[in-house]
């Protein structure tokens, strides 16, 4: 177990397109385990990956978020 297995079950399920469950599940881990890159990594791709296929403003929101939480962490916030 641990958030490793979580992760690599997050990266299959991103892999299959199901980006909003990543989104969801790779939130928790990066909220207990905020250093940890490969899940903010992933999170901000599965945000851009949604981004593609909504409305102009909703896609906006989306891509920020992505960018928010690939960054956030990494400049000592």
């Amino acid at each position: 177990g641990g958030t490793e297995a979580v992760l690599t079950r997050a990266e299959a399920d991103f892999t299959a397109g199901d980006y909003s469950w990543v989104v969801h599940i790779v939130d928790q881990i990066i909220w207990a385990e905020p250093d940890k890159m490969w899940a903010r990594q992933l999170a901000a791709a599965a945000h851009t990956h949604m981004a593609v296929a909504r409305k102009p403003n909703m896609a906006q929101c989306l891509l920020v978020g992505g960018q928010q939480v690939s960054t956030r962490g990494a400049q000592g916030e």
